[in-house]
């Protein structure tokens, strides 16, 4: 293991659990999440051979730094890649068209004649 799964000791075998908003690390034969990542606090994921990894900003609770996992096969790594990221973008489209409070002009709405 290398980045923050050394640091933190995120070691051993793991299942993804993802979200609409999270992704759970839950360690086999455990039921609850040993660190649960905002989708927000990740700043990109990508794919090497069988490896996935994600790198977090200052504000996961990790952390900031890098989650290197090594999937079955160079395939599997790539599809957990590409759900990740469409996860990531279907988050930001979200915020992105809530719509806004509007907040009033406190500027005089008298005119000149």
């Amino acid at each position: 293991p290398k980045g923050l799964g050394q640091s933190r000791s995120l070691t051993g075998v793991y299942r993804l659990c993802l979200s609409a908003r999270t992704v759970g690390f839950v360690k086999l034969n455990c039921e609850q999440p040993s660190v649960t990542l905002q989708l927000m606090n990740i700043r990109r994921c990508g794919h090497s051979d069988s490896f996935f990894f994600i790198e977090v900003g200052r504000s996961a609770v990790t952390g900031p730094g890098e989650l290197w996992m090594q999937a079955d096969d160079a395939v599997v790594a790539q599809n957990i890649h590409e759900t990740i990221l469409e996860a990531m973008k279907a988050l930001k489209e979200l915020f992105e068209f809530r719509p806004r409070s509007k907040s009033q002009s406190s500027g005089s709405s008298a005119t000149h004649p």
